[in-house]
C-alpha cells in the first residue's frame, strides 16, 4: 500500500478497489494516531519529520510543551518549541546576605530553582528586586546550572547609589542545558549587606532532544 511522503499516511489506489474499505480503515487509524499531536511524557524514539507532540514537562504545575520535530535542524536537538508555558519558580520573601563578599553563596537552599527534564537550548529568565545597606556596592543574582560554579555572565547585577534603595532587575539569555539539570539561584555581594526580594527563575525551551 502506498503512503504519503511526510506523515506516511496509507491510501488506496485504483488497483486496490476490492480492498478499499480495509485501506480506508488503515488511513483513518493512521490519521487518528499520527496526524494530530499526542500527549507524551518522553520523546518518541523514532520521530518523523514534521511530527508533533505535547510533552508534559511538569504535570504538577500544568506545564505542557508543544514540540515539532524538524529533521533538518542543526545539531542533536531537533524538537523545536512551538508553544507552552515556561518552567517557573518564584519567592516573594526578602533574602539578606553579608557573608563572603566577592563570592557566590547558596542561600535559601538555592531558591528559586527549577529542573529541566530534557537536554537542549533554553531561554533562561532571572530577576529580583535588589538593594544594599550601603551605597556603591554591587549585588549579583546568578543562575547555577547543575554542579557548575555560577558565573557573572549568567547573572543580573545592581549597584545601589542610595542606601537601602531597591531596584527591580531581570534578563533573559539562551543556554544549552543537560537533561535533569537543576537551575539554582546563587547570590553575591561586593560589600555591605545585600538584599533580594521578589525573586524568580524560569526556563523555556527553544529546541530539545
Amino acid at each position: 500500500m502506498p503512503t504519503t511522503t511526510r506523515l506516511a499516511l496509507p491510501y488506496p489506489t485504483v488497483d486496490d478497489e476490492p480492498a478499499g474499505a480495509t485501506q480506508m480503515q488503515a488511513l483513518a487509524e493512521k490519521l487518528d494516531t499520527e496526524a494530530r499531536p499526542v500527549l507524551v511524557t518522553s520523546l518518541p524514539g523514532s520521530p518523523t519529520d514534521g511530527q508533533e507532540v505535547y510533552y508534559v514537562a511538569d504535570s504538577a504545575a500544568g506545564v505542557t510543551w508543544h514540540l515539532r520535530y524538524r529533521a533538518a535542524a542543526p545539531g542533536a536537538s531537533k524538537w523545536e518549541f512551538v508553544g507552552g508555558s515556561p518552567l517557573m519558580a518564584e519567592v516573594e520573601a526578602e533574602l539578606a546576605n553579608a557573608t563572603s563578599p566577592g563570592s557566590y553563596v547558596l542561600l535559601d537552599a538555592g531558591a528559586p530553582s527549577v529542573t529541566v527534564p530534557l537536554a537542549g537550548d533554553y531561554l533562561v529568565t532571572v530577576g529580583s528586586r535588589i538593594g544594599n545597606s550601603a551605597a556603591g556596592n554591587t549585588m549579583f543574582h546568578a543562575v547555577q546550572f547543575g554542579a557548575a560554579a555560577p558565573v557573572d555572565a549568567d547573572s543580573i547585577q545592581s549597584t545601589s547609589a542610595v542606601v537601602q534603595a531597591r531596584a527591580s532587575h531581570s534578563r533573559e539569555f539562551r543556554k544549552a542545558i543537560a537533561a535533569g539539570a537543576v537551575l539554582r539561584s546563587q547570590y553575591k555581594v561586593g560589600g555591605g549587606t545585600g538584599v533580594w526580594a521578589q525573586r524568580f527563575l524560569g526556563a523555556r525551551p527553544v529546541r530539545l532532544g
